[in-house]
């Protein structure tokens, strides 16, 4: 319920705009990007470094030679 309570009280947080109390978010998209959280999923980056990649090959090389 905390976390209810917390997205909620985000999602109708404003902002003082000269004498103006303004949305934060102006469109729920602002808020949270539904195709770009789906294209994460779907096609994530790669985000192997050299290093473990190395360590990636060691391992299945150890592994390979305890069979």
């Amino acid at each position: 319920m905390h976390l209810q309570a917390w997205h909620n009280h985000r999602v109708t947080a404003t902002k003082q705009v000269g004498d103006k109390v303004v949305s934060v978010y102006k469109s729920f998209k602002d808020f949270f990007d539904y195709e770009a959280r789906l294209n994460e999923v779907l096609k994530p980056k790669s985000k192997l470094t050299p290093k473990m990649r190395n360590m990636a090959r060691i391992a299945a090389k150890i592994n390979s030679e305890r069979r």
